[in-house]
């Protein structure tokens, strides 16, 4: 009897952890068009031109949006790079975070206040020490470009790069 009594109470105990977590994700009516395969064609400064494969999903029972994508350079003895990552919202922060980590070791975090019209940008923590912006336009359903912007010497934006995707299924 003690038995159930002590299953009964931990059954009680889970059901109301699980009842003060939130159970709603968040909002992605704006972000649903990038559900799908991309292909994508990326231009830098001073660099050869490279393409990306990239695949969008929603992960982890719909609270993240996630990203895979593989960059190909054209750039000799230059491996491809595999990029895995989330993004979804903070309430505690009131912004849209971004988490990635690729194979060639590389990591980041962004932060973004969300779309603003056809347009969102996103940026580094705001006690970092570079600054820089990528801004996200959907262009329509099917293709949207990402510009990488970093902060000059003189205050102005300066464009390193610019990313066109275009939908692939």
């Amino acid at each position: 009897m003690r038995m159930i009594i002590v299953c009964v109470i931990a059954a009680i105990a889970i059901l109301a952890a699980h009842a003060e977590s939130p159970q709603v994700g968040p909002d992605w009516s704006s972000d649903r068009f990038l559900l799908g395969a991309w292909s994508c064609d990326l231009a830098r400064s001073g660099r050869q031109p490279a393409h990306e494969s990239a695949i969008y999903s929603l992960g982890l029972a719909g609270r993240w949006l996630k990203l895979t994508y593989t960059l190909t350079s054209r750039e000799p003895n230059t491996p491809s790079v595999t990029t895995e990552a989330y993004e979804s919202f903070d309430p505690r922060l009131n912004k849209w975070v971004y988490v990635s980590l690729s194979s060639d070791g590389e990591y980041g975090t962004s932060y973004s206040d969300g779309w603003k019209g056809s347009t969102k940008t996103y940026g580094p923590a705001p006690d970092a020490k570079g600054k820089w912006r990528l801004i996200a336009t959907k262009v329509s359903e099917r293709e949207f470009t990402e510009d990488i912007d970093i902060s000059a010497v003189d205050g102005q934006w300066r464009r390193t790069g610019s990313l066109r995707c275009r939908k692939s299924d």
